[in-house]
């Protein structure tokens, strides 16, 4: 690991900074972030409890996607600086693990549908657009980046949430 001296000087600046990561990122080089890819979900670099899947980075760099804001709300609409309480910079984030967007999206499940969201019964289906009779034996949650399942159908697909009963 490389360390970088600093000074007095520079430590109040970083302090008295109102965005200090920026500051920071002057200061002291930064070593080459791999950059986003679309179709893959991602957490914020300094904000873990952010969780974004993004599906289109334009040229200007302006991101497309849907996810978890810094209070725990579901956004899906072009990422604006107000849902994440600082993460401004394309370079702001990291590839989410499995188990973190699993873990965010079952919050999201409980608070949509309830402890026993597997259940909850829909007004539709997001997919097959009928109720479906599933076996019991069916896993409910199943994580292929964009979709989940319950009993009474598709409950997420593409960032849309099916409409509870």
């Amino acid at each position: 690991m490389k360390t970088y001296p600093i000074t007095e000087e520079q430590i109040d600046e970083i302090i008295k900074a109102k965005h200090p990561k920026r500051v920071l990122m002057e200061m002291f080089p930064k070593k080459e972030i791999k950059p986003l890819e679309v179709g893959k979900w991602y957490v914020g670099l300094f904000a873990e409890n952010v969780l974004s899947y993004f599906h289109s980075i334009d040229k200007n760099k302006n991101i497309k996607g849907y996810g978890v804001e810094f209070r725990k709300n579901w956004y899906n609409d072009l990422l604006e600086t107000s849902h994440f309480g600082g993460i401004y910079d394309i370079n702001d984030w990291k590839p989410a693990t499995d188990e973190q967007v699993k873990t965010m999206l079952t919050n999201q499940l409980i608070e949509r549908y309830g402890e026993d969201w597997e259940n909850c019964e829909i007004k539709e289906c997001l997919i097959l657009k009928t109720k479906p009779n599933f076996p019991d034996w069916m896993p409910y949650f199943t994580l292929n980046n964009t979709v989940i399942w319950n009993k009474n159908g598709c409950v997420f697909k593409d960032g849309v949430w099916a409409e509870k009963l």
